[in-house]
């Protein structure tokens, strides 16, 4: 499952830190927050790659109106309503990722591989019999099944590395020099960044008090290197029931609970070019960013059968909203003259708890079904990711609006296109799918190449036998993204060259699963005049 969306931003904000791009965008609002992506960060809590089940994976997501999987909880409840029997299943998956970052024109690649546990769930249905003993009966009541499910997935992977390596006339002390200066305050001052105070600490800055003025004691020409290691996930446990009214209209309603952990670990180390005047050799400054919390949010929908080949779908899933806590930390450590030990200091912010609200998600969707053979599905996924709103507390009011204003103007509706195929040969299942997912960006917002728009792919397999089943399905997933000065929101120019990357995602996801069967017993004993049989559980035949 790609990461679609902020994480990008939120990955490469340590790198530009490092630059000081992105403090000096923020600096005249974040002096009592700590400085991170929150409007990046938004974007990648919304947005999620195609989840769930093997079989929902397989066909990329698109499963609005196919149902009867536990993948499609999330996507359309109304799913549950096609289940004609109870059913359990468990989903690991590895990922394998490849980051290409380019940064004063270097080219750099990463690889990450990965194991995580993506899906575990059960389905309890009840099928309405009419046996003569009072039963409600088939033919004469039109609620015919219903289904209660519990369900967790991980609906985004957060793991991810980034490196970078270039050479540069300006170090980042220069940067927080002209910070501090901004900011009229010493870099030891104790409402100084936190960055910028370590620096102070191990003499990478200095202070003139008779001109009131901060000034970097790197002044050569150095060798820049950093890394980015971002981890954790987006978890959901999902509670769901379906109903089937009369074999045409199945309807659901689901209630989640999410779960975030994200970390950012990051550094950059400077070297000096050649002999340096004062003595200067090289400097290390490491960043942990921890953020985690939970949330709720809930989704409604409907399938609706106009013909025994076709099912349209619709669903709506409320805004989530979430109560986030922030731990910040760094470490600094600075060599002059040789000297082996150096000079270090660490410190950390305090920590900081927030709300974060994200956007409402519509889906749209229509399946055609070859008798017994085959179905072909398309989904249509909006959201108006320009709607996400934090929430500080009483206390930081003004940054809270200084944020929602940047998102709003930055970012607007995003579009995403699903389409996908399952065949079957007696007990064997091939699937096949494709997906689109348009930038989050309004138009002029996005850097020039890297929009941050999603393409993916995706294969898989299946066997179902009478009781068991298994599937594999992989997926393939490919993003270009930035990151750059104007993200603050101050139209500073573009002081130097932003970090741009290209990132390509593999996903496997194996499940394994039992089923129950309980077909209505009257079929076998007392068939009803004018009955038409209901459709049986999708994961047996179509």
């Amino acid at each position: 499952m790609i990461r679609f969306g902020g994480i990008y931003d939120k990955s490469l904000l340590p790198v530009f830190k490092a630059r000081y791009l992105f403090i000096l965008a923020f600096a005249a609002f974040t002096i009592a927050l700590h400085a991170q992506d929150y409007p990046g960060m938004t974007i990648l809590y919304a947005r999620s790659g195609p989840t769930g089940t093997a079989r929902t994976a397989g066909v990329e997501g698109a499963f609005g109106s196919v149902g009867a999987d536990l993948g499609c909880i999330g996507i359309n409840p109304a799913g549950l309503g096609l289940y004609r029997s109870s059913d359990f299943s468990v989903t690991p998956g590895l990922q394998i990722g490849q980051n290409e970052a380019v940064y004063d024109g270097n080219h750099t690649n990463l690889k990450s591989t990965k194991f995580y546990f993506g899906q575990a769930g059960a389905v309890w249905t009840k099928v309405f019999a009419d046996e003569g003993d009072g039963k409600i009966s088939f033919d004469s009541h039109p609620l015919k099944a219903f289904s209660f499910a519990i369900n967790y997935e991980r609906t985004n992977f957060f793991y991810r590395k980034l490196q970078f390596d270039a050479s540069n006339t300006t170090s980042m002390m220069n940067a927080y020099a002209d910070v501090s200066n901004g900011l009229g305050i010493a870099p030891t001052d104790p409402n100084q960044y936190l960055e910028i105070a370590l620096a102070g600490t191990v003499n990478l800055l200095g202070y003139n008090t008779s001109g009131n003025y901060a000034y970097s004691n790197v002044n050569n020409t150095v060798s820049q290197s950093g890394g980015v290691l971002t981890t954790g996930g987006l978890d959901k446990v999902d509670l769901g029931f379906g109903g089937n009214i009369s074999d045409k209209i199945y309807f659901g309603l689901g209630l989640s609970v999410p779960i975030l952990n994200y970390s950012v670990n990051s550094g950059i180390v400077e070297t000096v070019n050649g002999t340096s005047t004062n003595g200067f050799e090289q400097y290390q400054i490491n960043s942990l960013v921890a953020e985690s919390g939970f949330g709720f949010t809930g989704n409604v929908g409907l399938i609706y059968r106009p013909f025994q080949w076709m099912r349209i779908g619709a669903a709506y899933q409320l805004p989530s909203w979430y109560f986030l806590g922030e731990q910040y930390s760094a470490q600094a450590i600075s060599y002059f003259d040789s000297i082996p030990q150096g000079m270090s200091a660490s410190g950390a912010y305090p920590e900081l708890s927030y709300k974060l609200h994200t956007p409402m998600r519509g889906t749209l969707s229509a399946s055609f079904f070859i008798k017994d053979h085959a179905f072909f599905s398309f989904d249509y996924e909006f959201q108006n990711l320009g709607s996400s709103r934090y929430n500080f507390g009483t206390d930081y009011t003004s940054y809270s609006s200084v944020y929602n204003s940047f998102i709003k103007s930055t970012y607007g509706y995003g579009h995403t296109l699903r389409a996908g195929f399952e065949g079957a040969y007696k007990a064997l299942r091939l699937r096949a799918g494709f997906m689109y997912s348009s930038t989050p960006f309004k138009t002029g917002k996005a850097y020039s190449g890297y929009s941050n728009s999603v393409m993916g792919a995706s294969a898989g397999i299946g066997v179902r036998l009478k009781h068991f089943y298994a599937d594999f399905s992989y997926t393939y997933g490919f993003t270009k993204d930035a990151f750059n000065t104007n993200d603050g929101n101050l139209n500073l120019p573009l002081l130097l060259d932003p970090v741009a990357s290209s990132y390509t995602q593999h996903n496997l996801l194996l499940t394994l699963g039992w089923k129950i069967s309980k077909e209505p017993s009257h079929a076998q004993h007392r068939p009803a005049q004018n009955y038409t049989p209901p459709p049986v559980d999708d994961q047996q035949q179509y």
